[in-house]
C-alpha cells in the first residue's frame, strides 16, 4: 500500500530527526504522519519534538490531540 509506506517515511524520518536533535523538523515530519494516520502515538511524538524544539503552541496542540485520540471521544 503506498499510502502506508509514505505514511512509514514520514515516522521513519521523523525518528532520524529527533534521534539527530533536530526537534522542529522531527514534529514536523511526526505531524504530518500524524494527519495521515491518525495514531495517538504520533500525535504524542509530534507533541515531545514541537516542546523539545520550544514550540509550545503545537506541543499544547498535538498533546491536546494525543488526548482526545487516546480516550477515544
Amino acid at each position: 500500500d503506498t499510502q502506508a509506506t509514505a505514511d512509514n517515511g514520514w515516522q521513519s524520518l521523523a525518528d532520524w530527526y529527533a534521534a539527530a536533535g533536530a526537534y522542529a523538523h522531527a514534529a514536523d515530519a511526526y505531524a504530518r504522519a500524524y494527519e495521515s494516520e491518525r495514531d495517538p502515538s504520533l500525535a504524542y511524538a509530534a507533541a515531545y519534538a514541537a516542546e523539545s524544539a520550544g514550540d509550545v503552541y503545537s506541543a499544547v496542540t498535538y498533546y491536546s490531540e494525543y488526548l482526545v485520540e487516546s480516550s477515544g471521544s
